[in-house]
């Protein structure tokens, strides 16, 4: 038996004393240091939510002329001009009294049974820059302020089994760090016109072959990034720019010394051009409904990820599902259990998240308070792409594209009146013109 010296049970009574004493005096301390960053989180997110409010959007249908002769390198010019737009708080007030937020622009791709329309969704305030961006590259597109289709959808999952539909859908997100870059519209160019190809032709058709009385809508909801965004990339930037050995001091060194490839090369030029250009932080999400006698879930899924695995580079980035937003789950999928219950609120979660374009809560607090105990609001999160990757996977479809039966179109072509066309009439008439 192993005999303790009173010396040591002496010290460890005084230090529990003394410890019990330390704490006892803290513990307020503590507990504020536990309380005011929740506090914190919950009254920015209260205020963030007041601000979102207060805004009142406007959705805009895109009309496709019958020709679109311009490759989607116009689109990464509409882009890099609405990244210009990106209001943020400029100070304490802005930000935890008026609770101001980067307002977001939602562009969509909806098929209703087969035929495609485009859509924006954008701030009353914004509307005419918004359309002027577009304009500017694109003249001949038209903008419609239409009513929200998306009002036209159930408010959830049991509103939509009461009319007969099923649903499925999720979000995507990049499987590599936002640095890499997916392949875009200038990896599709040639300069043969026989050989062009528009990356947006696949999810088209897919969209094309839907049923009467089902929907498929894929939704981008973009906020603009800081501009100086890929700074915090230039340490993997640095360590991609390493070699495996200092500077030479002789020739017989410089000639052991191992040489980036070609491939490391290509990948290095290729990030750094990613961060170069303005980005933003996107959420890219889906949702198929479909009567029950035709709900075939497997065909979303499967036309989503061939539509986006054209984008994907062995070694740089690629899309792929995240599956935590995903209304399907399987029984292998924590927690396992009650698999019925957690896809009902998924689906609900997710159709409320399409109607009402939702983006994450900025705060934990807010994510917390929009969580259920089977459907915790953590898993959805936004990728960042810059102008050319999302020019690539939203832009206007080109001319071999946009022939389909199946896109909705302008019937003709915008005309302004002839240079010098001679006006009859006082000021008073042109006014009433007007």
């Amino acid at each position: 038996m192993i005999t303790i010296p009173g010396f040591v049970v002496e010290f460890f009574s005084q230090f529990g004393n003394f410890a019990f004493v330390v704490f006892d005096n803290i513990k307020w301390l503590l507990l504020l240091a536990f309380l005011i960053p929740l506090t914190r989180s919950t009254l920015l997110y209260w205020r963030q939510q007041i601000f979102q409010a207060k805004l009142k959007f406007v959705t805009l249908e895109i009309r496709m002329p019958r020709e679109i002769l311009k490759s989607p390198r116009g689109m990464d010019q509409v882009f890099k001009a609405l990244s210009q737009l990106r209001n943020t708080p400029g100070n304490p007030q802005e930000k935890y009294l008026d609770g101001e937020v980067t307002v977001p622009i939602t562009f969509e791709i909806v098929s209703f049974g087969g035929e495609t329309h485009f859509y924006a969704r954008v701030w009353e305030k914004m509307q005419g820059l918004v359309e002027a961006a577009f304009v500017a590259y694109y003249p001949d597109i038209e903008f419609v302020e239409v009513p929200d289709f998306a009002e036209q959808f159930p408010r959830n999952f049991s509103d939509a089994e009461g009319a007969g539909l099923d649903v499925y859908g999720g979000e995507l997100q990049l499987a590599r760090e936002p640095a890499y870059p997916i392949k875009t519209y200038i990896d599709f160019e040639t300069p043969e016109e026989s050989q062009q190809f528009d990356p947006m032709s696949n999810l088209l058709e897919f969209m094309g072959k839907l049923k009467p009385g089902q929907i498929f809508a894929l939704q981008f909801i973009v906020q603009a990034k800081d501009p100086v965004w890929g700074e915090e990339w230039e340490s993997l930037l640095n360590e991609l720019r390493k070699t495996k050995f200092s500077e030479p001091t002789s020739a017989a060194a410089f000639a052991a010394m191992e040489m980036r490839s070609p491939g490391q090369t290509d990948v290095l030029k290729a990030i750094e051009q990613n961060i170069s250009k303005p980005a933003f932080d996107t959420f890219i999400r889906f949702i198929y409904m479909s009567p029950k006698e035709l709900y075939f879930y497997p065909f979303a899924i499967w036309g989503v990820m061939n539509s986006f695995n054209q984008y994907a580079a062995s070694n740089l980035n690629s899309f792929k599902p995240n599956r935590n937003t995903l209304t399907k789950i399987k029984i292998w999928q924590f927690p396992h259990i009650l698999i019925a219950s957690r896809m009902r609120l998924r689906k609900s979660r997710l159709i409320s998240d399409f109607r009402n374009r939702e983006t994450q809560p900025e705060t934990f607090m807010g994510r917390l308070l929009t969580s259920h105990v089977l459907n915790w609001n953590f898993h959805s999160k936004p990728i960042t792409l810059n102008s050319e990757a999302l020019a690539t996977l939203f832009h206007p479809p080109t001319w071999p594209v946009i022939t389909a039966p199946h896109l909705d179109r302008v019937a003709s072509r915008k005309g302004g009146p002839s240079a010098g066309m001679e006006i009859f009439g006082d000021e008073s008439e042109i006014a009433d013109f007007q």
